[in-house]
């Protein structure tokens, strides 16, 4: 997969636990699937951003928590062939 440099500018000033508890998430997918792919990270209980970049599929998940669970999905998606290829990213933001 080629590196892609993606850059989310985003306003958040109101951090309920503290801001060092706020992480922000970004996977790139190669998939066939990308209509599925949407579908399930839709079912998250945050909401994503998801965006299209090239024939790639981005999604940034803005959330506290982020389990193991998450990336076991991600990883059980690739097994079963449903996504080709992931990278994945953490942001630290902090806006004084």
């Amino acid at each position: 997969m080629k590196p892609y440099i993606i850059t989310v500018l985003f306003a958040q000033k109101f951090y309920p636990q503290g801001s060092k508890t706020y992480v922000n998430y970004c996977f790139l997918f190669s998939s066939d699937y990308n209509q599925s792919v949407i579908s399930l990270f839709s079912l998250v209980p945050t909401t994503p951003v998801i965006m299209e970049v090239g024939d790639h599929l981005s999604v940034l998940k803005i959330s506290p928590d982020v389990s193991r669970d998450m990336f076991y999905t991600i990883v059980d998606m690739q097994t079963k062939k449903m996504i080709k290829e992931f990278s994945s990213a953490a942001v630290f933001c902090d806006y004084k």
